[in-house]
């Protein structure tokens, strides 16, 4: 098991993600977006993404950067709650003569 230094500095951290394989082959990295807070602040990183022409996005708490310059496209969108839960209640009060 490698032993992690005690302390990372942000610009040691940027240069160990952005030097990855996936990096060098266009493919993607995913970090935990309270790390990114924690090691570099999410202002640098954000800073860091788009000066290389790449692109970020997040997701229940993780950040996934794309390390080429593709388009991202969001394929499945969820549907939103409130008409969701519209639909529901009028099936409910329908089944059971409330409405």
């Amino acid at each position: 098991m490698q032993m992690l230094p005690a302390v990372i500095t942000p610009d040691c951290w940027i240069i160990q993600l952005l030097s990855a394989r996936a990096v060098a082959e266009g493919g993607i990295v995913r970090r935990s977006g309270a790390d990114v807070e924690r090691l570099v602040g999410r202002q640098r990183f954000l800073h860091e993404v788009p000066r290389r022409g790449f692109r970020a996005i997040e997701n229940a708490g993780q950040i996934v950067v794309f390390c080429n310059t593709d388009d991202v496209s969001i394929l499945l969108r969820r549907r939103k709650k409130t008409k969701f839960l519209r639909r529901n209640l009028q099936k409910f009060s329908k089944t059971f003569g409330q409405g």
